[in-house]
């Protein structure tokens, strides 16, 4: 792994200096980039290519309860990628990039090292549905399309439609 030669001197400089901390945090910084690096060069390899590649922040067998992130194509044709994020109650947000690897190495940054593959499997679970279905009314209601009254009143019929207690 190397690191770049103009942060390596700039973390010499600082250790010179007395500022010994800073010149640990430089090249503990420089280091997690390297590493996130080729960890993004390995997974483009591997997958060949970055759009439709599916990472997990936890490892298989951890015992926090995941995120996931989807590197999708933009829907509007522009050849820019999409960043989903979505968790096992529905989609979360989305960020786009200019490339799928610009969203990759965002993902990876942002800790999402492991690939997965759950999207297909968790758009089928009744508390993804829910999810989904909670963003949609949030849309509609954001738009103008319902009023207060009748968001809650359809917030209300996915309690009972759904019988799930946890909400996206």
């Amino acid at each position: 792994m190397k690191i770049d030669s103009e942060e390596f001197a700039l973390a010499q400089e600082c250790k010179r200096e007395g500022d010994r901390g800073v010149a640990a945090l430089l090249l503990q910084a420089a280091r997690r980039r390297a590493q996130n690096r080729s960890l993004v060069e390995r997974l483009m390899r591997d997958k060949g290519g970055a759009e439709g590649l599916e990472l997990s922040n936890v490892p298989e067998g951890g015992t926090k309860e995941p995120a996931f992130v989807a590197i999708l194509p933009e829907p509007d044709g522009s050849g820019k990628s999409r960043l989903v994020s979505f968790r096992e109650n529905g989609f979360h947000g989305h960020q786009v990039f200019k490339t799928a690897e610009a969203a990759l190495e965002e993902a990876v940054r942002d800790g999402y090292r492991w690939p997965v593959q759950v999207l297909d499997q968790l758009a089928l679970q009744p508390l993804f549905l829910k999810g989904q279905r909670f963003v949609e009314l949030v849309y509609a209601y954001n738009m103008g399309q319902l009023d207060a009254v009748a968001f809650h009143a359809a917030v209300d019929e996915l309690e009972r439609v759904y019988g799930l207690k946890e909400a996206a």
